[in-house]
């Protein structure tokens, strides 16, 4: 694909494929990753920022900045503004040619990014910066469960291109057509395709069930595709976060099957998150129903050139 480039008002040249921009300016978010110029943050951007590029789609850096609101607040926006440059200037370091846009909303976090979410194909967030704590402050538990996309949280440290850790998929029962799981498998098999991984299928259950080799039914579907099935009788919580120690990503469902249709997010999930130490990316699957978002304000007019960060306010 060509390369589009435009320039800012400052003489910089932001540029992105023409499939990138096209989506921009469409409306399509393509990845959004909610940035608040935390270190956590800093490595959601780079990993949004990859997988905007692997997956030819725009990024859309989003800081929500309800602090900034108001005629008095000044200081506010200065810092908003300085933490949107400081997210672009790593997005760009990091791919180069990707169409990216900031914004800034005048808002709480949740109801910023949930709104975003509805034109997202995935939504990146920083993970917590400290063991066993809520991911940035429950936000991102928040937003697994009302978000009406993928999730991703990313957690620890980056996984380096040369390394070979999979990707792997959590499933509570062997059966493809399970609405969760069938949602679970495709996104983990469209993530070990992208990012050129073998995929670990993971089946931790103590029940003594009819086992169905997945792994083969996936490969002979993608015969370019490395697959491997692991069943286990640990406790899926520890089961998983064993697995996500030497995983480049693992892949959930916001629920299990024994959940009531009301619950988005099992205990399962709430506990991986918390404690996982690789980027998770939780699948909402059909069982999801549309949440409303609280009335709040909408987004600060996006500037003419979606890097000319002085036309934001």
């Amino acid at each position: 694909m060509d390369e589009a480039t435009r320039w800012n008002a400052n003489g910089t040249a932001a540029s992105g494929t023409d499939q990138q921009r096209g989506d921009a300016e469409t409306g399509a978010l393509g990845v959004v990753v909610g940035v608040d110029g935390s270190s956590s943050a800093a490595r959601a951007v780079q990993w949004a920022a990859a997988e905007a590029r692997m997956s030819g789609l725009p990024l859309r850096i989003l800081h929500a900045a309800p602090y900034a609101a108001g005629a008095t607040a000044d200081a506010g926006r200065e810092r908003a503004r300085e933490v949107l440059e400081a997210a672009f200037a790593l997005a760009r370091r990091r791919e180069p040619g990707l169409w990216i846009t900031t914004r800034c909303a005048l808002e709480p976090p949740v109801p910023a990014l949930a709104r975003a979410a509805t034109r997202a194909r995935l939504l990146v967030l920083g993970g917590a910066d400290r063991p066993n704590a809520e991911p940035t402050e429950s936000v991102g538990l928040r937003l697994v469960e009302i978000a009406e996309c993928p999730v991703v949280v990313v957690q620890g440290r980056a996984r380096t291109a040369g390394d070979d850790r999979p990707v792997v998929a959590g499933v509570d029962v062997l059966d493809p057509d399970a609405p969760i799981v069938a949602d679970v498998l495709a996104a983990a098999v469209d993530a070990a395709l992208r990012h050129h991984r073998p995929l670990i299928v993971l089946h931790a259950t103590q029940i003594d069930t009819p086992a169905r080799d997945l792994a083969r039914d996936l490969a002979a579907r993608h015969p370019g595709l490395a697959v491997q099935q692991v069943t286990t009788a640990a406790h899926p919580t520890i089961a998983l976060l064993d697995a996500a120690r030497r995983a480049h990503l693992l892949v959930i469902g916001s629920r299990g099957r024994s959940a009531p249709v009301r619950v988005r997010m099992g205990s399962t999930c709430r506990d991986v998150l918390r404690r996982c130490t690789a980027p998770v990316e939780v699948v909402t699957g059909p069982a999801h129903q549309a949440h409303p978002v609280e009335t709040v304000p909408e987004f600060s007019p996006l500037s003419a050139d979606p890097q000319d960060l002085r036309q934001l306010w």
